[in-house]
């Protein structure tokens, strides 16, 4: 049985314009890909350096970060190209 590529399809991918989402999504998964990445090589977390330990303001910005993951893959899958 073929594989078959479900991004694929005949139509060309569908141009939308890129809003102010678009946009908070990109910056907030490139500072939670930055932050993983300072964590992963040096052990130290940028965020909590940043923010403290205030336990409610790291739960906002990695759930926002999640969220934005979530959101950056819809819109892949929807319009066929990336944030």
């Amino acid at each position: 049985m073929p594989y078959i590529n479900p991004l694929s399809s005949d139509e060309p991918p569908t141009e939308e314009p890129v809003t102010v989402l678009d946009w908070t999504a990109f910056v907030l998964l490139l500072a939670g890909g930055l932050n993983l990445g300072l964590y992963a090589v040096f052990g130290i977390d940028g965020v909590v350096a940043a923010m403290g330990d205030n336990a409610l303001a790291l739960r906002l910005f990695y759930g926002l970060v999640g969220c934005s993951a979530i959101y950056g893959m819809v819109r892949t899958m929807r319009t066929g190209r990336p944030l």
